[in-house]
């Protein structure tokens, strides 16, 4: 999933995971960039807004969602302005419900640098 910008979108995809929350009664997963960090330490010199972070985590608490947290780099998303300035997030993640995590204990989410990325696009396996 990938949500926009624009805040009455967050507030539809919110209401949208109310609903299936009160719905599923199975394990479930959601993978998406959230487009904004959830906490502080997940922003380098970028516009942290605490309102939309507190209400991230409040939905994903009304609907038992816990976050897989990740391995590999801590950001998600870069821009380099004028050589300069450095901006980084972590706007990509997965979250859970418990039943999910038990199901899959030993999943985990790895964050690839983007050379990383590119190294393997290019070198084909042997």
């Amino acid at each position: 999933m990938y949500v926009s910008l624009i805040s009455s979108l967050h507030e539809r995809l919110w209401d949208l995971l109310n609903r299936i929350k009160s719905r599923i009664g199975i394990s479930w997963v959601v993978i998406r960039d959230f487009n904004e960090g959830i906490h502080l330490l997940e922003t380098l010199e970028g516009h942290f807004l605490m309102a939309r972070a507190m209400k991230s985590k409040e939905v994903m608490e009304t609907c038992s969602l816990m976050d897989l947290g990740s391995k590999g780099q801590k950001y998600t998303w870069h821009i380099h302005i004028y050589v300069v300035i450095h901006i980084a997030e972590r706007l990509d993640r997965a979250i859970v419900n418990c039943d999910w995590r038990m199901q899959f204990p030993e999943v985990f989410v790895e964050t690839l640098c983007e050379r990383q990325l590119l190294k393997d696009a290019l070198v084909p396996e042997v």
